[in-house]
């Protein structure tokens, strides 16, 4: 009978919201949509003024990829380049896209700011508590003429909560230069509070594709830790219950 007890408390212990879950995590590639972007959606996919920025407008494909086929993303449309884009490599396969940006990895997400505005990437919070941000910013290709590497941020809402900063890259960079992870632990948030990926070209933007990952995940609140410190004794002690001969 304690065993079942316990059995039935680790059950709910494994149910308890607010732990890194599906619920709890908010993934830029995972959650990549190909239907929705605008001011009130979870993800958006915006076009600077940093402080000023709107939803980029139009969902297109671009291309050529090999092995393929094109792939979809935000922008002014199908293959406008004058505007900045962030395309979902929605496939299984790493692709080469026009024979000069070499493996995009399968499910990942990447695109270029415009010369004269950056490119961002926002989350647009549900909750209100406290959030773990992580982030990596890698070029998928190598760097030519107009390229001087890029400036990029995290922000809270706009600038005047700027949580990072710093910059990539030169022209002389090649495919595969990397921030390496980036991060801001605890930040607290209020629902309708907005995290931002800002990245802006020093150049004109050309040659500077931009593998693009970002990560937000719930920080479980003390009192929440606390019950589930609770619901893992009563389950180790349940389940170490000698049982009766």
């Amino acid at each position: 009978m304690k065993t079942l007890i316990a059995v039935g408390v680790c059950v709910a212990l494994l149910a308890v919201p607010g732990t890194a879950d599906a619920q709890g995590m908010w993934d830029l590639a995972t959650d990549f949509s190909t239907t929705t972007n605008d001011d009130t959606s979870t993800w958006s996919y915006r076009k600077g003024p940093r402080d000023t920025h709107t939803v980029l407008p139009n969902f297109g494909d671009f291309g050529p990829f090999t092995p393929g086929p094109k792939q979809g993303g935000w922008g002014g449309g199908a293959e406008d380049w004058s505007n900045p884009y962030l395309i979902w490599n929605n496939t299984p396969f790493v692709q080469n896209w026009y024979g000069s940006v070499p493996d995009i990895p399968a499910g990942s997400v990447f695109g270029t700011p415009a010369g004269d505005s950056e490119l961002i990437a926002s989350w647009l919070s549900p909750i209100t508590g406290q959030v773990d941000i992580s982030a990596e910013i890698v070029f998928r290709q190598d760097h030519g003429p107009g390229s001087n590497g890029i400036d990029y941020h995290i922000d809270l809402n706009n600038s005047a909560g700027n949580l990072l900063t710093g910059s990539l890259g030169d022209a002389t960079s090649l495919a595969g230069t990397t921030t390496g992870p980036l991060g801001v632990s605890g930040q607290s948030v209020s629902a309708g509070n907005r995290i931002n990926l800002v990245m802006d070209s020093q150049g004109t933007g050309a040659y500077d594709v931009l593998g693009v990952a970002l990560t937000i995940t719930q920080v479980p609140e003390p009192a929440t830790l606390a019950m589930l410190a609770t619901l893992l004794g009563v389950c180790l002690l349940g389940m170490r219950a000698p049982r009766p001969l």
